[in-house]
C-alpha cells in the first residue's frame, strides 16, 4: 500500500470512528459504506469527491483528511485568527473612543472571531454581536 493511501485511510478510519461509525457516515455522506470500508482499507484511490463528503460527515476538515496538516477539528481554533480579531477590536475601540468592560470583551473577541473566519457563511449574527458592543 503507498505510504500516502495508507496515511490517509487512517485518519479516514480515526474520522469515520470518531464521528458515529462507517454505518453512519455513510447514511451523512450518501456514499455506499462499501466505499468508505474500501477507503478505511486503503485499497481504492480516493475521489476528491467522495473525501470532501466524508470530510463534512465527519465534521472535520478535507485539509486534514488528506494531508494530516492542521487540526483535525474543523472548529478548532486559529490563534492568528484570535489575533486578528483582538487586533481589529482594538483599533475599532480606540477610533470611536468607546470603552468595554473586561466582563464583555470575550464575547465581543468571539464574535469579531466568528466574523473573520466564516468569510463564506451569512455575517449577520455576528455583525449584529458586534453592534451591540459598539453601540
Amino acid at each position: 500500500m503507498n505510504l500516502i493511501i495508507k496515511s490517509i485511510s487512517k485518519r479516514i478510519k480515526y474520522a469515520v470512528h470518531k464521528a458515529g461509525g462507517n454505518k453512519e457516515i455513510a447514511k451523512k455522506s450518501n456514499i455506499p459504506i462499501s466505499t468508505i470500508d474500501y477507503y478505511i482499507a486503503g485499497k481504492s484511490d480516493y475521489k476528491l469527491t467522495k473525501l470532501h463528503d466524508i470530510a463534512s460527515a465527519c465534521d472535520v476538515s478535507l485539509q486534514w483528511l488528506i494531508s494530516g496538516d492542521q487540526a483535525s477539528d474543523k472548529n478548532s481554533l486559529d490563534k492568528g485568527l484570535i489575533n486578528e480579531a483582538i487586533i481589529a477590536i482594538d483599533k475599532i475601540l480606540i477610533e470611536t473612543n468607546k470603552e468595554i468592560t473586561p466582563d464583555r470583551k470575550p464575547e465581543l473577541v468571539w464574535a469579531m472571531y466568528n466574523l473573520l473566519k466564516d468569510k463564506s457563511e451569512t455575517k449577520s449574527d455576528n455583525i449584529i454581536n458586534i453592534l451591540k458592543f459598539i453601540a
